[in-house]
């Protein structure tokens, strides 16, 4: 199920700005570029996550895997291959973790020190970090391998964001309000740098009249822009090392 067609589109933009069936100030051009760009904006704020795959060429180091699309790389996983010792401050917080207590039949135990799982966990990442991956992403659309491949058809698999709609008909239900929204965005702030930024009215027969046309478009634009901002997904605190 689709938002509606494109004609259903640009006619509830325009009531949604005031200006009903008004094809004049409000053309469909005006409409449709607001619309591709908030189409865009929908993509790349709640984006499709996928997994993707390239093959390795024999002495190459950079890849650049990503579709037209496709905006970002995620993360890569690219096997070293190389064998290393357990650290020994592993060992040491290991055995000190097996020094603990069984609490149930299914194996959870408890620790008498809970620094200790910390610390465990803390160094597991650490060395996972430093030798489970060979693969680095730069400027989230290349990547590179190290070690260099020395063979050509190993598959190297990456987790990625991609395009969700192609087209505002395309929009679900779920996306429909942040897409008006954004859609309003940029429609009220045409309107009021251009035509419709209207400041005076004068008649033939010498009555005017002062408005607020390009204020009011203004403040209904950043209006729409909180709105569109609200249904952003939070942001997750996180560490990029342990």
């Amino acid at each position: 199920m689709s938002i509606g067609t494109m004609d259903e589109i640009r006619g509830r933009l325009r009531r949604a700005v005031g200006h009903y069936e008004d094809t004049a100030l409000v053309n469909n051009d005006l409409l449709d570029d607001c619309i591709t760009q908030a189409v865009t904006k929908v993509n790349q704020s709640f984006p499709l996550e996928g997994v993707g795959s390239f093959n390795t060429v024999a002495n190459q180091q950079s890849y650049e895997p990503l579709s037209n699309t496709q905006y970002a790389i995620k993360k890569v996983y690219w096997p070293v291959g190389c064998n290393y010792l357990v650290p020994e401050d592993f060992r040491a917080y290991y055995r000190a973790y097996e020094n603990s207590e069984m609490v149930d039949e299914y194996g959870t135990r408890r620790v008498f020190e809970p620094s200790l799982v910390v610390g465990m966990q803390q160094v597991v990442e650490f060395y996972s970090r430093l030798y489970e991956n060979g693969a680095y992403k730069l400027n989230e659309n290349k990547v590179f391998l190290d070690p260099v491949p020395t063979k050509s058809g190993d598959a190297v698999y990456f987790t990625l964001y991609g395009e969700r709609y192609q087209a505002a008909t395309d929009i679900k239900p779920v996306h429909e309000e942040p897409f008006y929204e954004y859609a309003k965005h940029l429609l009220h702030g045409a309107l009021s740098v251009g035509r419709g930024a209207v400041t005076s009215v004068n008649s033939p027969g010498g009555v005017s009249m002062n408005t607020n046309a390009a204020a009011n478009h203004q403040k209904a634009a950043d209006d729409s822009l909180k709105r569109f901002m609200s249904f952003l997904p939070p942001i997750k605190p996180g560490r990029s090392w342990p």
